[in-house]
């Protein structure tokens, strides 16, 4: 970005270049999609909705070097007084907000898309037959998760999840495989008990212990894996997108105004 450094932007800029380097190391580029039928047809799939995503992270950054630009070009505008200069300076800001609401839609959308194409492709499906008995088996599974749960708070929940995780796969329990790693019941039982953080720790864990399922698909998983990080993967990523881009952009544009 054009405008002067800052430390929010050193910081969002360090972070993505990190969260690109990632996306690098575990997604074929897309020069080499089509020229090739090694990579899962997952891993491809995941890295055209990265490209788009970057498209979007593009137009964002252009959007507000524009609006630096022409708030700076007002502020030295010498025909304008000080109030004149505010207002436009206003309507500068105004603009490029909702430009920039419409394009970090389409980043988080297609971010959010990259995720999910991995999980859905990299993790078991649910054994078959699907039968009254299998659901009833189910429905005592999640009772019994419940009960175990419910004492945890915090991290030690995603600990107590990992241990029954790594259980059910030593002992080929392919059901409560399933339930814990592929539907969404634990991520709605994290969420009615408000522990987010956790949700997004137990994306994590939960695919670093199928890393050792050896079913044609671990290159799926362990791109999940580094993909999902909340420190290094894209969840940072959505989180700055959602609650950085404003003040990146108040500082842009905003502060010209204060300063006039």
């Amino acid at each position: 970005m054009s405008y002067d450094p800052n430390p929010l932007q050193t910081t969002y800029t360090a972070l993505r270049v990190r969260v690109a380097a990632n996306v690098d190391s575990v997604l074929p580029k897309a020069t080499y999609i089509g020229q090739s039928s090694k990579e899962p047809a997952a891993l491809k799939q995941a890295r055209l909705y990265w490209d788009m995503a970057v498209k979007a992270l593009n137009s964002i950054e252009s959007a507000i070097n524009a609006a630096s630009r022409g708030a700076v070009a007002v502020a030295v505008d010498p025909d304008l007084n000080s109030e004149a200069r505010s207002r436009k300076i206003s309507e500068v800001a105004d603009g490029a907000r909702a430009q920039l609401a419409g394009l970090t839609e389409q980043a988080i959308g297609s971010l959010k898309k990259v995720l999910d194409i991995l999980q859905s492709a990299g993790f078991p499906a649910r054994p078959q037959p699907e039968t009254a008995v299998q659901e009833a088996k189910l429905a005592g599974l999640k009772s019994d998760l419940r009960m175990m749960l419910d004492p945890e708070v915090h991290e030690a929940i995603t600990e107590r999840l990992d241990s029954l995780l790594t259980r059910a796969v030593a002992e080929g329990d392919d059901l409560l495989v399933w339930l814990l790693v592929s539907t969404h019941w634990v991520e709605d039982y994290l969420k009615a008990r408000r522990e987010d953080l956790e949700v997004l720790r137990w994306a994590h864990v939960s695919s670093t212990r199928l890393r050792s399922f050896d079913d044609g698909l671990s290159e799926v998983r362990s791109a999940y894996v580094t993909l999902s990080d909340p420190q290094q993967g894209i969840p940072v990523l959505e989180v700055l997108l959602a609650s950085t881009l404003p003040n990146l952009l108040n500082d842009a544009v905003g502060g010209l105004s204060v300063q006039l």
